[in-house]
């Protein structure tokens, strides 16, 4: 998902779960942030050429607010600030808009949309 941002960031600041390479490497010219937030900085990797921005975005509530909405993606998240745009990715490693085998009914694969979707508008938000 892209968003506008209201904002413009003057560096890029991208954030991806430490444990799987989602998306790839990494520019040489970005270094890895570490936060206070000790939970944060175990499951993900900050990297931007300019930490005071990685730390203008990453406020205390909103890396709290990112690792509660994480657990319940039930993925991997990878979010990236860049210019006047935010990119947001989550890989559940199934096509969310696929119904599985199972017989389930269309409201049901309604809902299970909805839900995971809304990881993703909560953040905006």
């Amino acid at each position: 998902m892209v968003i506008s941002a209201q904002k413009t960031f003057k560096h890029s600041v991208r954030i991806r779960e430490r444990s799987r390479g989602l998306l790839g490497g990494y520019e040489r010219s970005q270094t890895d942030v570490e936060t206070e937030n000790i939970n944060f900085s175990k499951k993900f990797q900050i990297l931007t050429g300019d930490p005071h921005t990685a730390f203008y975005i990453l406020t205390p509530h909103f890396m709290e607010y990112i690792l509660s909405l994480d657990q319940r993606a039930n993925g991997q998240t990878y979010m990236s600030f860049v210019g006047e745009r935010v990119y947001i990715a989550v890989n559940t490693g199934r096509d969310s808009f696929k119904a599985s085998r199972g017989a389930m009914n269309a409201s049901a694969l309604q809902e299970r949309i909805k839900s995971e979707v809304r990881y993703i508008t909560d953040i905006i938000d």
